[in-house]
């Protein structure tokens, strides 16, 4: 939490379309008590966005950085 928002960093190599914002809108419904820490394990195990319930808006969220491999030989 930094003063009135919430922030959230999600690391990985690739990414599905709306994964984060589904993924944000899953750890806010477990935040709220919507759901219990068990069911959140899982939807997460499961790796099916479509159990996630309702996407987080996309405004607010922002891409920080990319990283991108080093080229083979350098």
């Amino acid at each position: 939490k930094k003063g009135d928002f919430t922030v959230f960093r999600i690391v990985a190599n690739s990414f599905l379309p709306h994964q984060v914002r589904s993924t944000v809108g899953l750890l806010i419904r477990l935040g709220l008590g919507k759901i219990g820490i068990e069911g959140f394990r899982d939807i997460m195990e499961a790796r099916s966005l479509g159990l996630a319930g309702p996407l987080s808006p996309a405004c607010g969220l922002r891409l920080e950085k990319v990283n991108y491999p080093e080229p083979l030989g350098s």
